[in-house]
């Protein structure tokens, strides 16, 4: 805080005025014989420190109170402001209309069966060497769901801030699971 200037001082510290091991060093050099000059030099510099202490607190409390009267003014209008708009909102009245085209009863969805997926290797002419592939269509399904999921990811950030790779990876395979049949595994081929 002895760096910090107060609204009103009378002069600027020392250049030599270091702060080390909670001790204010500073150095004072005798040109003359005469001890008295110093005495008067250091305590000048005592009493500049004692008083410019004394306005930075004063500073200081005045700063405080008034943050105090600011966030209470920020608060009271946000309040003022939320009860206004649930007064609008408990006098409004909207009716409902009901659509024609909606049946009376509800169908409950029947589950989907799982989809077979079906590994074909690719034949070359060189000597065969079994490569797992998928058919297009599975492959542009897969493509589909994660793309949603991607969605899902964008639409709830706060769901998966802070997510590893390794558990945003769970997540995909959470929705893939149920859709295929046999079991999805995050890295099956990797460095093969």
């Amino acid at each position: 805080m002895l760096y910090i200037q107060p609204t009103i001082s009378l002069m600027s510290l020392p250049s030599d005025l270091t702060i080390k091991n909670n001790e204010i060093s500073v150095s004072f050099i005798q040109f003359e014989r005469n001890i008295d000059s110093i005495n008067i030099e250091f305590e000048g510099l005592k009493k500049y420190l004692l008083e410019n202490c004394h306005r930075l607190n004063k500073d200081l409390e005045e700063y405080n109170s008034d943050i105090l009267k600011v966030a209470k003014g920020i608060f009271d209008k946000r309040k003022e402001s939320i009860l206004k708009t649930k007064e609008i909102e408990s006098t409004l009245t909207v009716p409902l209309k009901r659509s024609h085209d909606v049946a009376d009863t509800f169908s409950i969805p029947i589950s989907r069966p799982k989809k077979a997926i079906t590994i074909r290797p690719n034949v070359k002419d060189q000597v065969y060497k079994p490569e797992p592939s998928l058919d297009h269509q599975t492959y542009l399904d897969i493509l589909k769901i994660i793309n949603d999921m991607g969605k899902g990811f964008e639409r709830k950030p706060s769901v998966y801030i802070g997510k590893g790779e390794e558990d945003l990876r769970d997540h995909y395979l959470m929705q893939l699971e149920p859709h295929f049949e046999g079991s999805a595994t995050g890295e099956t081929f990797n460095k093969i």
